[in-house]
């Protein structure tokens, strides 16, 4: 299995594909080194790094698409894809693979949030069907701010921070809210959990 389907905050119409955090997130900051979520799913269950080590195996092979796109066509009822809620694009090579994958789906929205903001993402902005938010917090480099291209920012808001103005609130689970599976969605601030 490459990919999951749902989970308590994603609804079951969402696939999910994962990576072993850190090891594929050239982009991680700081904040994101000290605080990382998908940290906790690996050491809460013991099956779950050896399962994203095998998808960051497959990603690398010339297949990879193949395999994702034969994994999908037998899915049903599938209206989304979150791509990484552990992990990032790790290179070029990668970041293209799931273009490839989001232009032989159309009807499916194709969702991530990334930090690798050194890619190129013009072929994956073109598609109406690939949602992407550029994922900010106060440790990433003013030069990575710069290289950004990607229109969508994802911020994390301390307890008692207020959100940045203009950008939508996450109410914290998927379930209840399409905001981040609108092609044209704005940027949005999730709470610290």
């Amino acid at each position: 299995m490459l990919l999951s389907k749902g989970n308590h905050k994603l609804p079951a119409d969402t696939a999910i594909f994962n990576l072993p955090h850190m090891v594929t997130c050239p982009g991680a900051t700081k904040e994101c080194k000290s605080y990382c979520y998908a940290n906790k799913a690996e050491k809460l269950y013991p099956d779950t790094l050896p399962f994203r080590y095998r998808n960051w195996e497959l990603s690398k092979k010339d297949n990879f698409v193949d395999e994702v796109c034969k994994h999908l066509s037998r899915m049903r009822v599938l209206r989304a894809v979150r791509i990484h809620e552990s992990g990032d694009f790790y290179n070029q090579k990668y970041l293209d693979k799931w273009v490839e994958i989001a232009k032989r789906f159309p009807k499916i929205i194709f969702t991530a949030y990334t930090k690798s903001l050194h890619l190129d993402f013009s072929a994956a902005k073109k598609l109406k069907n690939f949602v992407l938010f550029a994922s900010m917090d106060p440790t990433t480099p003013k030069r990575m701010k710069e290289l950004n291209t990607i229109r969508s920012k994802a911020v994390v808001v301390q307890k008692g921070e207020k959100v940045p103005r203009g950008y939508f609130e996450c109410p914290g689970s998927c379930k209840s809210c399409d905001h981040c599976y609108k092609p044209r969605a704005k940027s949005v601030a999730f709470h610290k959990h």
